[in-house]
């Protein structure tokens, strides 16, 4: 229906907006504090301090800050893990197996071809409807 469609849309409308204000909030924050390095001359001594470093205290030094980085996605999934989940769109069906047997039997690349043909003619149909294709295309 109609109303149900523009429903679906405005919701995604209204998750892609929280999504823009959200993922803007690291980036600003991160401008400032930047800013502040900058403007205080504290930046200039922490980048030479880090370069006199020993390379294994550097790597030491950058692994704490990706793990502090991987430690911040996963508390901030864990606190809205529900947006996450379930305002998307896409099912998590597996993928299609391809006949690897039958493929490996073949001899040569128009028999694997046929041999693949139907799934991939019922994937494209199937793709096609739930993308609300003209029946006149999925006809032919």
């Amino acid at each position: 229906s109609l109303s149900n469609q523009s429903n679906q849309k405005r919701k995604k409308k209204k998750n892609n907006n929280k999504l823009t204000i959200m993922s803007s909030i690291p980036a600003v924050i991160s401008g400032v504090a930047i800013y502040q390095l900058i403007s205080s001359g504290t930046l200039d001594i922490l980048t030479a301090g880090y370069f006199n470093l020993p390379i294994p205290s550097q790597v030491a030094i950058l692994a704490i800050l990706f793990a502090t980085v991987f430690i911040a996605v996963s508390i901030s999934q864990f606190i809205e893990p529900a947006t996450s989940i379930k305002d998307h769109d896409h099912d998590h069906t597996p993928p299609k197996h391809y006949p690897l047997t039958e493929l490996s039997k073949c001899a040569n690349d128009k028999q694997k071809f046929m041999t693949i043909f139907p799934m991939l003619r019922d994937e494209m149909l199937s793709h096609m409807k739930n993308n609300e294709m003209i029946p006149e295309a999925l006809e032919w």
